[in-house]
């Protein structure tokens, strides 16, 4: 019996000295290669550019709406000299500190965020498997958890430090303004994503 060119030699071949033209035979017909490739390259992901322009065209959206603040909170904590650095009544941190702490951490979000865009892998639909990824889903779950609630004790001390800590008037008109709707957007911010967190459970 011939399997994939090696053939099987009986008693009569080898008393018959007839060896050497037995040895290589023509595969079964049934013995497809193509399939035996094809099966191993689909089992590995391919990154495709279509792909890459996705996860690019989604980081450039993530950074268009994310970056604004980000730049503002630094620009203004460095060039502003009216009312940013006026002291607190009681807290010991003032609105330069606020803006500084506050645009580095978005700094790092953003980056933490397009990282995350750029390293997920599309999800199989058609695979059986439990999600190997399981893990990672959690520590992600559970570091958005703390980030969001980094943020809200974050903005809700900006807003006291400004609304009530300093004297806001002695703030150069582009200051207040910015800073007012600044903690005015990021407190929606936080009421719509937590409302949207708590609707999911």
């Amino acid at each position: 019996m011939t399997e994939a060119g090696v053939v099987t030699l009986g008693n009569q071949d080898v008393e018959s000295g007839n060896i050497t033209s037995k040895l290589v035979g023509i595969p079964d017909q049934d013995l497809d290669m193509t399939k035996i490739y094809r099966n191993r390259s689909d089992s590995v992901p391919v990154s495709t550019a279509g792909s890459l322009c996705v996860k690019l065209l989604i980081s450039l959206l993530v950074l268009a709406f994310g970056s604004p603040f980000v730049i503002c909170d630094l620009y203004y904590a460095y060039t502003d000299d009216t009312c940013l650095h006026n002291s607190t009544k009681k807290l010991n941190l003032d609105m330069y500190q606020f803006l500084m702490i506050s645009g580095y951490c978005g700094v790092s979000f953003l980056g933490f965020i397009v990282l995350a865009i750029f390293i997920s892998k599309k999800q199989d639909l058609n695979s059986k498997k439990t999600n190997d990824n399981d893990c990672i889903i959690l520590l992600a779950h559970i570091l958005k958890i703390l980030t969001m609630l980094f943020s809200t004790a974050w903005i809700i001390v900006g807003s006291i430090i400004f609304w009530h800590e300093i004297d806001n008037s002695t703030c150069s008109k582009p200051v207040y303004n910015y800073l007012t709707a600044s903690l005015v957007l990021k407190i929606a911010a936080v009421f719509f994503t937590w409302r949207d967190m708590s609707n999911k459970k």
